[in-house]
């Protein structure tokens, strides 16, 4: 059996909509509720799923109504978070994810041309809602994270979601160990 210190935080993802020149957008607005330093005593073997609890009770004890809570804990060389809530709407990004950019898209033929962007300042997270735009005729969204790049079709913004629940773990990526000894 192993001790080790983890980091738990605590982040509410609290909802708002924002309005960018004709297009109307669901966001999440976060806020680092608590952070604490514990001592996890485990058997290497399991301290992946000690970290997930951890997680799990950090975000389920912060849940918030019309909102996200993400519970966070992490050793050195491994995080593992978990995300609770209720929300709705159309799934915009498929994760709680800081948004950059927006660009709208028209068809031709078959490739996409983009037409128009909305660049996204501040931080704004965008998981699921509403996501609207007026007076401008489009075909697909792009909408543009700090991780990734999401094509949303027209038809798309129709469909509704479920509540959800997110549980993921990240390793660090290992270093490279030097080979050889000592003469």
């Amino acid at each position: 059996m192993m001790a080790l210190k983890a980091l738990v935080r605590t982040i509410v993802f609290k909802k708002d909509v924002k309005s960018f020149n004709g297009l109307t957008l669901t966001v999440y607005r976060a806020d680092e509720l608590s952070w604490r330093e514990i001592v996890i005593r485990s058997r290497e073997s399991n301290l992946i799923n000690r970290l997930i609890e951890e997680a799990s009770i950090a975000a389920y004890n912060s849940r918030v109504a019309d909102g996200y809570s993400m519970g966070i804990a992490e050793v050195p060389g491994l995080t593992a978070w978990e995300v609770e809530g209720e929300g709705g709407g159309v799934i915009i990004n498929p994760g709680l994810m800081r948004l950059r950019k927006l660009t709208l898209f028209k068809a031709h033929g078959e490739r996409l041309v983009p037409i128009k962007e909305y660049e996204v300042r501040g931080d704004l997270y965008v998981y699921d809602g509403e996501l609207r735009i007026d007076g401008v005729e489009y075909d697909a969204i792009g909408v543009h994270s700090e991780d990734s790049a999401r094509i949303v079709l027209r038809e798309e913004l129709c469909q509704t979601a479920k509540p959800h629940v997110w549980v993921k773990v990240k390793r660090a990526k290992e270093r490279g160990r030097r080979r050889g000894g000592s003469k």
